[in-house]
């Protein structure tokens, strides 16, 4: 028998049974690895649009919350200012009221048909009275000036255009023809008036639902 026929017939026969086993176990690590690799490929592709979404989230969120902090900076001070308001024109209305009592409680005294009733004592201190009320009258109505000027920049047309209405509607007191009394009263009178219209201006521009009803 020829050895060389031998050695090549096993060889041959080796390489086969060698290529058998490794081509279908080959053939399914290499899947398996591709698999795997797909796998890796997609999940970094979910990973960076789940970075995108959080980061678009996060964007959305900030604005959020600087328009959020921006409309309860705005509306705070709206607050502040409508307290301001009120709070002077409080403080005017009283004033006026004791200016109308105090001057006519100095003319009953100053046009008493008996001039021994009332002392030049009880006449100055009246006078006194009269002259505290009208500085009174004066000083709410600077400290409206001051209130209005800052509702100019932060409150509605509406309230502001009112306001404005009853500012430039004062008259100043004309001591040659008017008596002081008589003009308290007409100011008061105006006061009254605009005070409802304050109010509903007020509530509508803070966003302020009447009672029973949700904002």
């Amino acid at each position: 028998m020829d050895l060389n026929l031998v050695y090549i017939a096993s060889g041959a026969l080796l390489n086969a049974l060698i290529l058998g086993i490794w081509k279908p176990w080959g053939s399914g690590y290499a899947g398996e690895k591709g698999r795997n690799f797909a796998r890796k490929e997609d999940l970094s592709e979910i990973l960076s649009e789940v970075r995108a979404v959080t980061a678009a989230q996060k964007a959305v969120e900030a604005k959020l919350s600087g328009d959020l902090w921006h409309h309860q900076m705005r509306w705070n001070q709206k607050k502040e200012i409508y307290g301001a308001l009120i709070h002077s024109l409080q403080e005017l209305l009283i004033s006026l009221s004791e200016l109308s009592a105090d001057t006519q409680t100095l003319n009953y005294m100053n046009n008493s048909p008996n001039i021994n009733t009332f002392t030049p004592e009880h006449k100055r201190k009246a006078f006194d009275k009269v002259t505290t009320a009208f500085q009174k009258t004066t000083q709410s109505k600077l400290l409206f000036i001051n209130a209005f000027s800052l509702s100019v920049i932060f409150n509605s047309d509406e309230s502001n255009q009112l306001l404005s209405d009853y500012k430039d509607s004062w008259v100043e007191f004309d001591i040659l023809n008017e008596k002081l009394d008589a003009w308290a009263d007409f100011e008061r009178d105006k006061l009254h008036r605009l005070w409802p219209q304050l109010i509903q201006c007020a509530k509508r521009d803070l966003g302020v639902a009447p009672l029973g009803q949700a904002t």
